[in-house]
């Protein structure tokens, strides 16, 4: 597939999404992954290694990602998906800034027991069950294309620099992928995981393997259940932010008949804001909501980059909502 009809029509994607509640965020990691490894073989892959890979490498074979992810076995069934986001640590690259691409997978396949060790660029002779770049099941079980089956168009598309944490999403097309996983849970075979792979462009991820659980793929997902009654945003929207000196956040609460009890405000995991102490409540929206103006982030708090708002609302039945907002943050160009 040529990567310009792969890539058609999608832009490289600013981030969004929701968590906590009747319409609820949740956060759960890959059940498995591995690292397609071209070789007109098969005769290797990378099923256990504590990291996969996506694009060229510097001897001019292609890898390509696979990771899946137990959604009906997260989501209440016949929940809406409202949005999802990947999120991946790379961890390795020789190479500067370049797409990396999410596709959805089309016929099920295996995580061996081959693991490449060390930096793992090489791979590791493929094990009984590995998926490998002509195999779904090593060692009689076939692509229909080597190098996985997957639907054409990305999903979501990410630039991929330095070493850090990226995330992929939210699209229509994410979305669609994990609300069919979720109604369907048999059609669920993940993601393929591509990089450009015109020139030398390889990037390594850390896997569900690795050492460090806070780098492991994570999927978050925005649903609302059917009986959901409540429901919470976050306002700036997620997107892109130009930080000059500061801003006022507002935390739009939707619950008729309740009172907010409590809660709290994480940036990048850590909280920022325990039970809301630098926040107003101006008054009662018409629909019975709240809305709560949040004065003090700036600048200061927020590097240019990605970075992950959650807001968590108790509510006076003893129930929460919350929600989730990616912005990427623009660097300070104030003199």
């Amino acid at each position: 597939m040529a990567w310009s009809r792969l890539f058609a029509g999608l832009a490289i994607a600013a981030v969004m999404v929701p968590t906590r509640g009747m319409a609820e965020v949740i956060a759960f990691s890959a059940v498995q992954d591995t690292t397609l490894c071209e070789s007109a073989t098969g005769d290797t892959s990378n099923g256990a290694g504590s990291y996969f890979f996506a694009g060229r490498n510097g001897m001019g074979e292609v890898r390509r990602g696979l990771l899946a992810f137990d959604v009906a076995g997260q989501v209440p069934a016949s929940s809406n998906i409202e949005q999802a986001v990947l999120q991946l640590s790379m961890s390795r690259t020789r190479v500067g800034t370049s797409p990396v691409a999410l596709l959805a997978v089309l016929a099920p396949w295996g995580e061996g027991t081959s693991d490449a060790g060390g930096q793992e660029g090489g791979c590791a002779p493929s094990s009984p069950g590995d998926a490998t770049w002509v195999h779904r099941f090593f060692s009689n079980t076939f692509w229909t294309v080597p190098g996985g089956d997957f639907a054409p168009g990305a999903g979501a598309i990410q630039a991929v620099g330095g070493i850090g944490t990226y995330l992929w999403g939210p699209t229509a097309k994410i979305a669609a992928d994990v609300q069919s996983w979720l109604d369907s849970p048999a059609s669920n075979f993940g993601w393929v995981v591509v990089g450009d792979e015109t020139a030398t462009s390889a990037k390594r991820f850390d896997s569900r393997e690795n050492v460090d659980a806070s780098a492991r793929p994570v999927l978050f997902v925005d649903y609302r259940a059917p009986e959901a009654t409540t429901d919470l945003a976050i306002f700036p929207a997620s997107g892109r932010l130009a930080l000059t000196s500061g801003f006022d956040l507002t935390v739009v609460v939707d619950a008729p008949g309740l009172s907010v009890v409590g809660g709290d405000m994480t940036l990048d995991g850590v909280v920022v804001m325990p039970s809301f102490a630098n926040c107003a409540i101006p008054g009662t929206l018409s629909s019975g909501g709240t809305t709560l103006r949040c004065p003090g982030l700036s600048g200061n708090v927020l590097s240019s980059g990605f970075h992950i708002v959650i807001a968590r609302v108790d509510l006076s039945d003893g129930t929460s909502v919350s929600d989730l907002v990616v912005w990427e943050v623009l660097p300070n160009t104030e003199p």
